[in-house]
């Protein structure tokens, strides 16, 4: 009995060196395809005849490697004459993994994607020869090209160099780590593949699952991460919906301003229009106009404000005019404003108390700061006004930073910064009425710590005797955010909203004003004096996620460009 469990412990032991993990069978399986995937790594190099561009999936690369056997023509791929195993065997990953053939842990969807571009795109090179999208020559309005004669898909990108305001041709991505640090920039010459977008090639439909960008010309092709931003003069933030005016003053830089006095203005101040060349060489108008010290701060990439304090000591009269016609505010507002400002208050006129201007909306001449949307300091602190004076109701909460002014707007306790310090400022008018009351209640209801609760009821206890006809008015809400954040919030009368501001605002008497505005009546215009970074005007209430992200997107933006 003894000697047969030993016979048996001897069979195993050799049954073990012969096909176990290490056994002689295995060892012999493995160096089998070691050769065999060697040899066609051999008849690659030697078939693409030092050819560095050669691209090829499944049928494809028995043009290259004769010897591939139809069980291999779904595991490997060419890319730029490399050949990479995209499949799933544990075993054969082993293989190619000691052989430097990985194929970047491709996963079988994405190989998909990636043989689709290949079969659909690089492979009609012999349907376009050289003619490669050219920068110089092709039409800057033909972003978006699907047409497969030309073997060209996806969205092409351009330098911050080509800038063109008028179009926004410049249009880049950048790929970021998981430091948030730039690794790679595409630009001028790359074309992006969009995720979950349809492109037609022939009669063909293909949808990414991810995000590409190709190289056509050195047809390369690269999967961008999920950390990946698009940044281009159209869209230097996060929400881009119902927005009326964005000024990147980084765009600035590339453009000059010239003494055209297009503005019927009464003041006497000369204006200068900022110009930028087209494409074709012909000088466009922005619809932006300066008058004063204001200039574009390289340093800083930002707008600089009544900051000469040799030729302007009182830090007066310099300011931004920004044309814009057919705007409605009949869903709300939000203002965002980055920057830093060198003063708060400023005594300009004995006879007025001290005051300071940074955006608004109303005649050229500034005849009146009635129905002017207005942004800025006043006496009060107030830091918006959108009204006409009137006996609408408005709410005062002494625990809360804000408070309503029956004169339509409301003022802080505490402004949330300080001198020469950089802010992110976010002014949200929300319009309450049937239309936008579910949206209220989603997104606002539950988003700041005292909650709306108490508020809420007698809200709708004053807009049910609105519809009765008991009552020609009901609440409005108002909130101001810093730097991305609550700071407080209140509410005031929407009649005071529709007839005393948004009725002047809505036609084309009414001009932007950035850097000024004037606060009590005429002639007490304020003027700003500090930096811009960035300014956005919304015809819309964003919501506080919203506000949130075009915080994080711009400093992300500026700290991406500061460098320039």
């Amino acid at each position: 009995m003894f000697t047969v469990i030993v016979l048996l412990i001897l069979v195993g032991v050799s049954l073990n060196a012969i096909i176990g993990e290490n056994g002689i069978i295995t060892n012999a399986l493995d160096a089998k395809l070691m050769s065999k995937f060697s040899s066609y790594n051999e008849e690659l190099e030697i078939n693409c005849f030092d050819d560095s561009e050669v691209y090829a999936v499944r049928e494809k690369m028995k043009y290259y490697i004769p010897s591939l056997e139809d069980e291999y023509l779904d595991k490997f791929v060419i890319i730029k004459s490399k050949l990479l195993y995209v499949g799933r065997d544990e075993k054969e990953l082993e293989i190619v993994n000691k052989l430097g053939m990985m194929g970047s842990a491709l996963d079988e969807e994405t190989v998909k994607e990636i043989q689709a571009i290949i079969d659909g795109v690089v492979e009609l090179k012999d349907s376009f020869g050289d003619q490669l999208p050219n920068s110089d020559t092709d039409k800057l309005e033909n972003l978006e090209n699907t047409d497969s004669n030309k073997g060209i898909i996806g969205t092409r990108l351009f330098d911050r160099s080509e800038l063109n305001l008028i179009k926004g041709t410049w249009n880049i991505l950048i790929e970021y780590n998981k430091e948030n640090k730039e690794t790679d920039r595409y630009g001028t010459g790359y074309y992006w593949l969009k995720k979950n977008n349809n492109y037609t090639i022939g009669e063909k439909i293909i949808n990414f699952k991810n995000d590409y960008i190709i190289d056509y010309k050195n047809k390369e092709f690269i999967l961008l991460s999920g950390r990946a931003v698009n940044w281009n003069v159209n869209a230097t933030l996060g929400v881009s919906e119902n927005i009326a005016l964005n000024l990147d003053p980084m765009s600035l830089a590339n453009g000059e301003w010239r003494d055209t006095g297009n503005l019927d203005n009464t003041s006497g101040e000369n204006f200068y229009d900022f110009i930028v060349k087209d494409t074709d060489g012909s000088e466009v108008d922005t619809g932006i106009q300066k008058t004063g010290d204001v200039e574009y701060d390289k340093i800083n990439k930002a707008l600089k404000f009544n900051k000469n304090e040799e030729k302007n000591p009182k830090g007066e009269k310099g300011y931004i005019v920004l044309l814009k016609n057919n705007v409605d505010f009949s869903n709300g507002i939000t203002f965002e404003f980055y920057g830093n400002f060198s003063r708060l208050k400023f005594q300009h006129y004995e006879s007025y108390p001290a005051a300071l201007g940074v955006f608004s909306r109303c005649p050229m001449d500034f005849s009146s700061y009635h129905c002017q949307m207005r942004f800025g300091w006043a006496q009060n602190n107030c830091l918006l006004d959108l009204h006409t004076p009137n006996t609408g109701i408005c709410e005062n909460d002494e625990n809360n930073n804000l408070y309503g002014i029956r004169a339509g707007g409301f003022g802080a306790r505490d402004i949330g910064f300080g001198i020469d310090e950089d802010v992110y400022m976010s002014m949200v008018y929300v319009v309450y009425d049937k239309e936008v009351s579910q949206k209220y209640q989603e997104n606002y209801k539950d988003s700041f710590e005292n909650g709306d609760g108490n508020f809420d009821k007698l809200m709708d206890e004053q807009y049910e005797k609105y519809e009765r006809g008991e009552s020609d008015d009901y609440y409005d809400k108002l909130l101001y955010y810093v730097n991305g954040e609550n700071f407080g919030y209140t509410h005031c009368s929407h009649k005071d909203y529709v007839d005393g501001g948004r009725q002047g605002w809505n036609t084309d008497d009414y001009i932007f004003h950035l850097g000024v505005c004037s606060w009590y009546s005429s002639p007490n215009i304020c003027f700003m004096q500090g930096y811009c970074y960035a300014t956005r005007l919304y015809v819309d209430d964003l919501t506080p996620e919203q506000v949130k992200l075009n915080y994080e997107l711009t400093l992300k933006y500026r700290d991406s460009f500061k460098n320039e």
